[in-house]
């Protein structure tokens, strides 16, 4: 179709009508006889534009142009074997005005696939031009002297060019005064996969004052845009996605001066290099790569403010070839940034890194790191604690085994207490009323059950000679050092490598030694208790609620049996676990080391002013007031003599008639190395120190013999040996765990021997102790009897 001297002018008639160039063109006027270079056949006017063409003669080249205004244009299934297949328009104007205009499946044989506008301005006012599935060898939508669009939107998706300018190709540059420009799949096969301005433009090739989108573009230079005049570039929003290159300029090639108020670059696929090239000079305020790995700016003089980058990448600047190279760059082996931040630096991977990539690091067990300073590696005091998690935080590798939280690790979440064997390692807790009752009879009865057995094994002490007594405190002095040892074993790595049947009975046999010395296993919390009581979970408070406990019971056996009764029955029973509850507090470890400057930290001492102080001098007015009173209770004057001076005097040597209280302090002394030296933190220092008290107490019984009945003095020795025994075994598996060549099968086997045999030790004591108070009974039955 082709139309001359009539301007040809589309407006909407009445609101919601619209008008199509379907509708309107079949309009075709004459051509003046001066118009020169006019189709002088329809096979010319075809090869000029099949849908629309339009040539104004010389003398009036500026009264001819294209107008619309609120209309609807649609232009589908066109093609010329010359330029412009929707709209060819060699002088005038092209004005689109509120205009909903589409073109698709255009194609021409040279420039232009829809629209062919060489010495024209085109210029939108409003509306929505679309251009889809347009093919050119130059401007595979669009080629003009200049694009104007004051506001508006064009859509340009799948346009290619064989030659230059993938969309739009343009002599004069592209000015925006508002809008959006938006690329979608557009190619070409040299510059500019979307715009590209020829050399003409020496002024400005390119201003904006919108935005201007780039999606999926390709060139062989210049991915979204490309200027190769001198002309400045001067962008308000540039935004890229996936714009690539296959020489220069990913995102942009540009020779003349480059500028941007801000640049987004939201490309998620992994790239070597994301440029903005510019040859000249660059100055972009703000920089945002939060998308891609990488991208920077490139320019002989260069200016960037602030730049945004994604993890992986970290601000830089480096100088090549006379050119100045500036923005995020992907972070070098040994570095890594981690976070979406404003003008980040790579930073070297801690010694501790087990793996480091520039958007990941993942440490090896026993330490962690927040991700805001991934370079600060805390230590934790319980390594089982932290498995070695990964920065960033993810659910696969977490920094925290499950239950711990916080700076090393050493808090509990939520769901979770402190194991009353260590304020190390967290529990989880009973969930349910019937779990929570259970856990709270436990608690209740282990006293009251170890209270009662105690006070059966003092009463009527004067009137027979008791053996279980004996035995009972043997019982209880051996449970400790087995429990000990049990709780450090639970922490090596061979223990988590075990089957659920071999931890279940190792488990098992640590309860049945805490039940033996009164105190509750590995696996139970008493701050679990507070939760289901509704009372803070603190340790302070766990002290308080046994204290009462305890304190109710001493009360109660005060009004039932006098105070010194009382007092050796209830310490017997409840020192070591007093002395333990104040070895807490003292729990002191460094998340850091101290030759960088680590600081020791203190986080379970109470509430109290001087709080340290206070728990030092409490422990040890317990340790004296205890030893001292059981001096003063087997000195007793009284005659004859109570029950419970029988009950610490009468087995031993008159020599050594206070010697009872040596099993006490070594008890008290065992529990308190193993509260305040917790195994997870200081395995080495806590078995050293439990030889040494083991060795000490051996070496006594070995040359003192206090006993006056010689089996007494074999049994305590034999029970101080496979104490030892136990002790040796553990620091063994401990030390044996940091050597390369161990062996798993081994470590098992020895695990497994520990513990049969401090079960088998226990039960057997046990059951002696058991048959002991029976046979007692009777005989204090039949001997009442025989009185009566």
């Amino acid at each position: 179709m082709y139309l001359g001297h009539r301007v040809p002018e589309w407006r909407q008639t009445r609101p919601g009508s619209g008008s199509t160039l379907q509708e309107r063109a079949s309009y075709s006027p004459r051509v003046g006889k001066g118009g020169k270079g006019a189709p002088k056949t329809a096979a010319e006017a075809q090869s000029r534009g099949v849908a629309l063409s339009l040539h104004a003669p010389a003398v009036r080249k500026d009264t001819t142009s294209f107008r619309t205004l609120g209309s609807r244009v649609t232009i589908k299934n066109c093609w010329a074997t010359s330029s412009g297949a929707g709209i060819h328009i060699l002088k005038g104007g092209f004005d689109s005005n509120d205009t909903e205009m589409l073109f698709e499946h255009c194609r021409s044989g040279s420039k232009g696939g829809a629209i062919f506008a060489e010495d024209t301005i085109l210029r939108q006012r409003g509306g929505v031009m679309t251009f889809r599935y347009s093919k050119a060898v130059w401007g595979g939508s669009i080629y003009v002297r200049r694009l104007i669009q004051e506001k508006g939107t064009m859509n340009f998706l799948n346009s290619t060019s064989r030659k230059n300018g993938g969309a739009i190709s343009t002599a004069k540059g592209v000015h925006q005064e508002g809008g959006l420009l938006s690329f979608e799949h557009c190619e070409s096969q040299k510059l500019g996969g979307a715009i590209m301005v020829s050399p003409q433009a020496r002024e400005e090739s390119i201003r904006s004052r919108g935005v201007i989108r780039c999606a999926d573009t390709y060139a062989l230079m210049g991915g979204c845009l490309a200027t190769i005049g001198r002309g400045v570039v001067a962008l308000d929003t540039f935004e890229l996605n996936h714009s690539a290159s296959q020489v220069l300029g990913n995102l942009a090639y540009v020779r003349g001066a480059f500028s941007a108020n801000a640049v987004h670059i939201a490309d998620e696929s992994v790239r070597i290099d994301a440029a903005i090239v510019g040859l000249n000079t660059s100055n972009v305020s703000f920089l945002n790569c939060s998308k891609t790995p990488s991208c920077h700016l490139r320019a002989v003089i260069l200016a960037l403010g602030p730049a945004v980058c994604s993890p992986g990448s970290g601000i830089g600047a480096k100088l090549a070839g006379g050119e100045e190279f500036r923005g995020c760059f992907r972070c070098e082996d040994g570095k890594a940034q981690l976070k979406e931040a404003l003008n980040p630096r790579c930073q070297t991977c801690p010694y501790e890194a087990d793996k480091c990539e520039p958007n990941l690091m993942q440490l090896e067990p026993g330490v962690m790191a927040k991700s805001d300073n991934f370079t600060r590696v805390l230590h934790c005091p319980n390594a089982k604690a932290c498995p070695g998690g990964s920065a960033p935080l993810s659910d696969a590798l977490p920094m925290c085994a499950e239950g711990h939280d916080g700076d090393g690790c050493a808090n509990c979440s939520t769901g979770f207490g402190r194991s009353d064997s260590s304020v190390l390692v967290c529990v989880k807790c009973a969930a349910g009323w019937k779990a929570e009752g259970l856990q709270l009879v436990y608690f209740v009865l282990s006293d009251v059950l170890l209270l009662a057995v105690a006070t059966s094994s003092v009463l009527g002490a004067s009137a027979t000679s008791q053996d279980s007594s004996v035995l009972l405190n043997q019982l209880m002095s051996f449970a400790t050092v087995a429990q000990t040892v049990l709780s450090a074993i639970s922490q090596t790595a061979a223990y988590n490598q075990l089957s659920s049947r071999l931890k279940l009975w190792l488990e098992v046999s640590g309860v049945v030694s805490a039940i033996a010395q009164g105190e509750s296993s590995w696996s139970m919390s008493r701050e679990c208790l507070l939760v289901s009581l509704g009372l803070p979970k603190t340790l302070w408070h766990a002290h308080l609620v046994s204290a009462l406990l305890q304190g109710v019971l001493l009360a109660l056996l005060i009004c039932l049996q006098g105070f010194w009764f009382a007092f050796v029955v209830w310490t017997n029973c409840f020192a070591p676990s007093i002395a333990a509850s104040f070895g807490r507090y003292l729990v002191g470890y460094r998340l850091e080391p101290e030759s960088i400057g680590g600081k020791m930290h203190w986080p379970f001492l109470p509430p109290v002013d001087n709080s340290y102080e206070f728990v030092f001098g409490m422990l040890v007015l317990c340790l004296v007031a205890t030893t001292g009173g059981w001096w003063m209770a087997a000195n007793s004057k009284l005659s004859p003599d109570p029950d419970y001076v029988v009950f610490l005097v009468r087995n031993y040597k008159p020599a050594y008639r206070n010697w009872e209280t040596e099993r006490l302090m070594r008890k008290m002394l065992l529990r308190l190395v193993a509260a305040a030296l917790p195994i997870a933190y200081s395995p080495a220092l806590q078995m050293w120190c439990v030889c040494l008290i083991l060795s000490a107490s051996l070496l006594s019984y070995s040359i003192q013999r206090p006993y006056r009945l010689e089996l007494f003095n074999q049994v305590e020795t034999l029970l101080l040996c496979v104490a030892l025994v136990l002790a040796f075994s553990a620091s063994a598996v401990l030390a044996n765990e940091k050597h390369w060549g161990s062996s798993r099968n081994t470590q098992v086997l020895v695990l497994l021997s520990m513990s049969v045999l401090a079960t088998v030790t226990t039960v057997t004591l046990s059951a002696l102790v058991a048959r002991r108070l029976y046979k007692e009974r009777i005989r204090k039955f039949f001997t009442d009897a025989d009185d009566s």
